[in-house]
Parts: structure tokens; C-alpha cells; sequence
């Protein structure tokens, strides 16, 4: 399986030719966004601002209408604030352009540099994933890198970086039976970088770039990665939708295998140095195993 698909990033004077021929906006002010998959620009115009989103050139139109319609459901089922879709000048949600998905987003307000309570940050996770228990998609049920149910593909990374904890994970993980554990569409990505609040409620729920069709415990798992393990954000998740006995025992194998799967990904794409990331997977594995 190919992990790393480098491609030729999109200009601001491309991307405002997009807006100008795509959707009929001019004399917009644009911001490139740092993403790892896509070419994304906040759009200032008129004192209105919207989020412009290139897929890349590899993804299949399937998979970016898979985010964009978990979206909207989301929104449908939950009420909660998701980012809406603006439609083309010729009325298209995901018009192509030069062979890539072009979407412009609403720009949601809020930051995430607030501090978000754990219960609540669980309680508005399992407010997704109740969401999403009832959505459906082709492009959901797919082979993931990102999907910590799918750790064996990732398992040849192991041998290109090396690391004691992260051998220590998959010998878990390989004891770890997930069989009969509820499947269905969840996030996948929800963490405090994704999460936006104004200081005293959650304003946003952003990406869904990385939706899958897995087990729903995985979407816990992901979260307490990021946030530490909190047992409070369980608590919330759970208060919306209850866990099973076997989800919970999952997920310490679960949390140390996102661990791995970032440190071994994140490692394949360069991105920063991982010690960081294993002291937090050393630290998790002394407090669980």
C-alpha cells in the first residue's frame, strides 16, 4: 500500500482562479492553511469568510463526497455545528477542477486554543458518532492506514522504524479480538485541533477527511490519544452512547495502537521528531499493562 503521495501544492493566485471561475468570487483575500492531504485557503471577502478545499489529485471524487456527505448528516441528525457546502455558479457541491475536487466550506467561528472540558468534549464525540450510527456510504468501507482496526497495514512500517514500544504494541494488538465489538461510520480524527469552542461552547466540529466504516469504540480511542486518558471523557461519550464491558476492555490496546500508528506514519511523512510520542506510548503502556 502506497502511505506517502506527495503532489504539486495549488498557488493563491490558482486558488483564487478557482474561486473566480468555480463560484463567481473576486477580490477575495486568501490564507493557505497547513494540511497534510489537500490544498486549503481561508477565503476573506466582503467581511464573510469560507474555507476553499482542493482534494488531492489522487483521491477519488467517492472518498470526498464520503466527508462531505458524513457532514451533512452529521448536521442533519445532531444539530451539531458542522461546516456547511457552498454551491458552485453552475450548482455543484463538488465541482472538479483540472481533475481535482474543489469544495468552498462555511467558516465556522471559534478557536481551537480554548480549553475543552473532557466530559464535554466526550459527550459531544459520542453526539457524532450517535449521528452516524444510521449513515451509510460506498467509500466508508475501505482499507485505512488511519483506522487503528487496521494497524496490520502498517505493520511493514514496524520494520523501516524500529522502536521497542512500538513491537510491544502490535504484539497486543495481535492478541486483541474486535470481532464481535459494534461497527459503524465514526470520525476517526477527534482531537483538540479539530474541536472548536469560544471559551465557553463548542462552536465546531471540523474534518472529517479521515471517516471510516470500523469499530465505534475506535472513535474513543483516537480522542484519548490526543487528550490524555481521561476517564471523564469517557464518561461523556458514554453518556450518549453507552459502552459495552468489551469495548471498554479494548480500548488500552486501542489508545497504544494510535500511538504506534502515529509514530510509524508520522515518521514515514516526516513531519516532526516522535520522542514526544513515545514517551506518551511508554507512559500509556506502564499504566495499563
Amino acid at each position: 500500500m502506497e502511505f506517502d503521495q506527495p503532489f504539486e501544492r495549488l498557488g493563491e493566485d490558482a486558488a483564487a482562479a478557482i474561486l473566480h471561475e468555480t463560484w463567481g468570487i473576486d477580490g477575495a483575500t486568501l490564507a493557505r492553511l497547513d494540511t497534510e492531504r489537500d490544498d486549503s485557503f481561508r477565503v476573506t471577502t466582503g467581511g464573510t469568510d469560507y474555507l476553499l478545499k482542493v482534494a488531492h489529485p489522487a483521491d477519488d471524487p467517492l472518498y470526498v463526497n464520503l466527508q462531505t456527505a458524513a457532514m451533512a448528516y452529521v448536521a442533519e441528525q445532531s444539530g451539531l455545528p458542522v461546516q456547511g457546502i457552498l454551491l458552485s455558479a453552475e450548482g455543484e457541491i463538488e465541482p472538479e477542477v483540472d481533475g481535482r475536487v474543489a469544495r468552498l466550506l462555511t467558516w465556522l467561528p471559534g478557536s481551537t486554543e480554548h480549553y475543552l472540558d473532557p466530559f464535554i468534549a466526550g459527550r459531544t464525540l459520542g453526539q457524532v458518532s450517535d449521528a452516524l450510527s444510521t449513515f451509510d456510504h460506498p467509500a466508508a468501507h475501505r482499507d485505512f492506514v488511519w483506522d487503528i482496526a487496521r494497524l496490520d497495514l502498517v505493520r511493514e512500517l514496524q520494520e523501516r522504524f524500529a522502536a521497542e514500544e512500538v513491537a510491544e504494541v502490535f504484539a497486543l494488538w495481535d492478541a486483541l479480538d474486535l470481532t464481535d465489538l459494534p461497527r459503524q461510520v465514526i470520525h476517526n480524527d477527534f482531537h483538540p485541533g479539530n474541536v472548536l469552542s469560544d471559551g465557553s461552547q463548542i462552536t465546531g466540529v471540523l474534518d472529517f477527511g479521515d471517516v471510516v466504516h470500523t469499530a465505534r469504540v475506535v472513535d474513543v480511542a483516537v480522542a484519548l490519544c490526543y487528550f490524555g486518558w481521561e476517564d471523564e471523557l469517557i464518561d461523556g461519550f458514554s453518556s450518549v452512547v453507552p459502552l459495552s464491558a468489551e469495548e471498554r476492555g479494548a480500548l488500552p490496546v486501542l489508545v497504544a495502537a494510535r500511538y504506534a500508528q502515529r509514530i510509524l506514519l508520522n515518521q514515514l511523512l516526516g513531519r516532526y521528531d516522535q520522542s514526544s510520542q513515545l514517551a506518551g506510548l511508554r507512559a500509556h503502556l506502564e499504566r495499563h499493562f
